[in-house]
């Protein structure tokens, strides 16, 4: 199944390619890996905040930079 719950795991399994660098720049694909990484942690504290299976993810296996959010129907606490 491509769902998977925010956490240390899928901040785990989504880890950035290796860094290249290019006249000093960053390239696209740092990016976008450093874009990721900040969205899953706000997304881990998110859901640390919310009921359990509230708040997940998924993956498109042909872009490991494309993300969904996905939020249950349920009334939010806040």
């Amino acid at each position: 199944s491509p769902w998977r719950e925010v956490g240390p795991a899928a901040m785990t399994s989504a880890a950035a390619p290796t860094p290249e660098r290019h006249n000093g720049e960053l390239s696209l694909a740092q990016v976008k890996a450093v874009g990721q990484k900040r969205l899953l942690a706000e997304l881990a504290k998110l859901n640390a905040a919310m009921p359990e299976g509230v708040l997940s993810i998924a993956a498109d296996p042909k872009d490991v930079y494309v993300w969904n959010l996905v939020i249950a129907p349920v009334s939010c606490p806040f």
